[in-house]
Protein backbone atom coordinates (compact mmCIF):
# COMPACT_ATOMS: atom_id res chain seq x y z
CA UNK A 1 0.00 0.00 0.00
CA UNK A 2 1.37 3.42 -0.89
CA UNK A 3 0.04 5.05 2.30
CA UNK A 4 -1.56 4.23 5.64
CA UNK A 5 -3.89 6.43 7.71
CA UNK A 6 -4.38 5.81 11.42
CA UNK A 7 -5.83 7.55 14.46
CA UNK A 8 -3.72 8.52 17.45
CA UNK A 9 -5.16 10.16 20.58
CA UNK A 10 -4.56 13.75 19.39
CA UNK A 11 -3.70 13.50 15.71
CA UNK A 12 -4.21 11.55 12.50
CA UNK A 13 -1.07 9.87 11.17
CA UNK A 14 -0.62 9.60 7.42
CA UNK A 15 2.40 7.42 6.60
CA UNK A 16 3.40 7.78 2.96
CA UNK A 17 5.35 4.78 1.65
CA UNK A 18 6.16 5.87 -1.91
CA UNK A 19 7.35 9.11 -3.51
CA UNK A 20 4.73 11.84 -3.05
CA UNK A 21 2.59 12.83 -6.01
CA UNK A 22 -0.49 15.01 -6.29
CA UNK A 23 -2.69 11.96 -6.88
CA UNK A 24 -1.30 10.34 -3.74
CA UNK A 25 -1.82 13.60 -1.83
CA UNK A 26 -5.47 13.70 -2.88
CA UNK A 27 -6.12 10.12 -1.85
CA UNK A 28 -4.36 10.16 1.51
CA UNK A 29 -5.62 13.69 2.28
CA UNK A 30 -9.21 12.70 1.62
CA UNK A 31 -8.89 9.60 3.83
CA UNK A 32 -7.20 11.61 6.60
CA UNK A 33 -9.94 14.26 6.59
CA UNK A 34 -12.63 11.58 6.74
CA UNK A 35 -10.96 9.87 9.72
CA UNK A 36 -10.37 13.23 11.41
CA UNK A 37 -14.03 14.22 11.05
CA UNK A 38 -15.24 10.89 12.45
CA UNK A 39 -13.02 11.36 15.52
CA UNK A 40 -13.20 15.17 15.87
CA UNK A 41 -9.43 15.51 15.34
CA UNK A 42 -7.97 18.44 13.42
CA UNK A 43 -4.25 17.68 13.69
CA UNK A 44 -2.42 15.70 11.04
CA UNK A 45 1.07 14.20 10.95
CA UNK A 46 2.18 13.47 7.41
CA UNK A 47 5.15 11.13 7.75
CA UNK A 48 7.00 11.71 4.50
CA UNK A 49 10.28 10.09 5.48
CA UNK A 50 11.44 8.07 2.51
CA UNK A 51 8.77 9.73 0.34
CA UNK A 52 10.27 12.69 -1.52
CA UNK A 53 7.92 15.01 -3.38
CA UNK A 54 8.36 14.31 -7.10
CA UNK A 55 5.78 16.81 -8.40
CA UNK A 56 6.52 19.99 -10.30
CA UNK A 57 5.58 23.52 -9.27
CA UNK A 58 2.26 24.02 -11.12
CA UNK A 59 0.53 20.81 -9.95
CA UNK A 60 1.71 21.52 -6.39
CA UNK A 61 0.29 25.04 -6.55
CA UNK A 62 -3.04 23.79 -7.92
CA UNK A 63 -3.20 21.11 -5.21
CA UNK A 64 -2.84 23.71 -2.45
CA UNK A 65 -5.31 26.19 -3.93
CA UNK A 66 -7.90 23.87 -5.52
CA UNK A 67 -7.67 20.25 -4.53
CA UNK A 68 -7.48 20.78 -0.76
CA UNK A 69 -10.80 22.64 -0.83
CA UNK A 70 -12.40 19.93 -2.98
CA UNK A 71 -11.89 17.28 -0.31
CA UNK A 72 -12.69 19.76 2.46
CA UNK A 73 -9.32 19.83 4.23
CA UNK A 74 -9.99 22.15 7.20
CA UNK A 75 -8.09 25.44 7.05
CA UNK A 76 -8.01 25.58 10.85
CA UNK A 77 -6.29 22.19 11.12
CA UNK A 78 -2.62 21.82 12.05
CA UNK A 79 -0.48 19.70 9.75
CA UNK A 80 3.08 18.63 10.44
CA UNK A 81 5.12 17.44 7.46
CA UNK A 82 7.81 15.08 8.75
CA UNK A 83 10.65 14.65 6.28
CA UNK A 84 14.09 13.10 6.18
CA UNK A 85 16.96 15.41 7.17
CA UNK A 86 18.25 16.97 3.98
CA UNK A 87 15.03 16.33 2.01
CA UNK A 88 14.14 19.76 0.63
CA UNK A 89 11.59 18.42 -1.87
CA UNK A 90 8.61 19.36 0.35
CA UNK A 91 9.71 22.96 0.98
CA UNK A 92 7.70 24.44 -1.89
CA UNK A 93 4.57 22.57 -0.80
CA UNK A 94 4.92 23.98 2.71
CA UNK A 95 5.17 27.49 1.24
CA UNK A 96 2.15 27.20 -1.05
CA UNK A 97 0.04 25.58 1.68
CA UNK A 98 0.92 28.41 4.07
CA UNK A 99 0.13 30.98 1.38
CA UNK A 100 -3.19 29.22 0.69
CA UNK A 101 -4.14 29.68 4.36
CA UNK A 102 -3.31 26.28 5.85
CA UNK A 103 -1.53 25.88 9.20
CA UNK A 104 1.42 23.66 8.22
CA UNK A 105 5.03 23.23 9.31
CA UNK A 106 7.96 21.09 8.18
CA UNK A 107 9.88 18.94 10.67
CA UNK A 108 12.76 16.47 10.53
CA UNK A 109 12.33 15.39 14.17
CA UNK A 110 9.32 13.21 14.95
CA UNK A 111 9.10 14.18 18.62
CA UNK A 112 9.18 17.90 17.76
CA UNK A 113 6.42 17.40 15.17
CA UNK A 114 4.18 15.52 17.60
CA UNK A 115 4.83 18.06 20.36
CA UNK A 116 3.88 20.90 18.00
CA UNK A 117 0.67 19.10 17.00
CA UNK A 118 -0.28 18.38 20.61
CA UNK A 119 0.33 21.94 21.80
CA UNK A 120 -2.73 24.17 21.84
CA UNK A 121 -2.22 27.02 19.38
CA UNK A 122 -4.29 30.15 19.18
CA UNK A 123 -2.91 31.28 15.82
Amino acid sequence: MDYEVSKHPKYILIKVNTPMTIDLGRRCGRDAVELGKRNDIKCYLFDLRGAPNIETVLPSYEFAYRDMEKFDFPKGARSALLTDPGDRSHDFMETVLLNAGYFVRLFTDEHAAISWLETNHTT
